[in-house]
């Protein structure tokens, strides 16, 4: 004869018991409850500790994981030869053991005795290349900061290119600070930040100002400023990548008396695309970025859906052409996106 279960008073009483005693399961004739079972806990050990340091004293320190789970540090230290100035350091380590894989150290062009430089933003590209951003002292004035990025190889840590901006709009010294980097799908490099203005006499200000570098050697895609309706601080807070070009900044501004939290959604404008019959279908070219990739998407609607049927990448020209030989009967649309 079976046991019967049982009352569901009866079972919270004997829930409340085995969670007091911890137990797990008990057996009921034929009926067995699984009450207070506890996840697993993962055992955690200590992997492995880099120190870097001593007289140094390093700050300012970002950091990130590769595909292969190495750590890759950009950090803040004294210069070598200058207890006041500081340089820009950028280590590769194992991430089986903590060995480094690589070191590169950045002091900048200014030789007035006061340099500084120190990471504000640090990304991967999609081949764990490294780029690291932040303010570096410029040559020119006796202080003043310029936006200064760099890209380093993977492998070995070579520089691959760096580039710096300086705003020059103030006289005697323009803070332009990079405040974060980002990289884009096709390995192109957002860095955006802060740039000082003296929209009148006696007033000094910032605005929002973003760069976009191309993937292979740096070259300066675009570049765009924000100055608020006042014309007084706009101050940046974060940054943001989306679909199709779509670069996104956030920070504060002055709208008035008072500061509006503000944000500001820049967007690519891709290329025209020009469509032909042919005798094997539907002809399409356009003039893209060399080396970037570009979705050719179809639909038999003008809204919709789409389906990528192709993703070439723009050659040195930039002209990229695509035959469609299988287009659907009827009515087909073409538009190009970014992957």
């Amino acid at each position: 004869m079976k046991t019967p279960l049982p009352s569901a008073a009866a079972a919270a009483s004997l829930a409340g018991a085995l969670l007091q005693s911890d137990c797990l399961s008990i057996a009921l004739g034929c009926a067995a409850f699984l009450v207070g079972a506890q996840p697993a806990r993962a055992a955690v050990t200590e992997a492995w500790v880099q120190r870097y340091g001593s007289d140094e004293q390093p700050q300012t320190t970002k950091v990130v994981c590769d595909a292969l789970g190495n750590i890759i540090v950009a950090s803040e230290i004294y210069s070598t030869n200058n207890s006041t100035s500081t340089d820009m350091l950028t280590t590769k380590y194992s991430g089986s053991d903590g060995s480094v894989l690589w070191q590169k150290r950045y002091n900048g062009p200014n030789t007035k005795g006061n340099s500084w430089e120190y990471p504000t933003g640090l990304a991967l590209d999609g081949s764990g290349n490294a780029v690291v951003t932040g303010p570096s002292f410029n040559a020119i004035w006796d202080y003043g900061y310029d936006y200064y990025t760099a890209k380093y190889a993977a492998a070995d840590g070579a520089l691959l290119w760096e580039k710096r901006y300086n705003g020059g709009t103030v006289v005697g010294g323009s803070d332009d600070v990079p405040h974060a980097v980002a990289v884009d799908s096709n390995g192109n490099v957002v860095v955006t930040g802060e740039s000082s203005v003296n929209p009148a006499p006696g007033v000094y200000s910032t605005v929002f100002y973003t760069a976009k570098y191309a993937a292979a050697d740096g070259a300066l895609l675009w570049e765009k400023r924000y100055n608020g309706p006042a014309n007084r601080d706009d101050l940046f807070s974060s940054l943001a990548l989306g679909p199709n070009g779509m670069v996104v900044i956030a920070g504060s501004s002055l709208g008035g008396s008072s500061t509006d939290i503000t944000t500001v959604v820049y967007r690519e404008n891709l290329p025209a695309v020009l469509i032909a019959m042919v005798p094997e279908g539907i002809h399409i070219h356009f003039t893209g970025v060399p080396g970037s990739s570009y979705n050719i998407e179809r639909a038999t609607a003008a809204t919709g859906p789409w389906s990528t049927i192709a993703t070439p990448t723009a050659p040195l020209d930039g002209l990229i052409e695509y035959t469609d030989t299988n287009p659907p009967p009827g009515t087909a649309f073409y538009r190009t996106s970014t992957p």
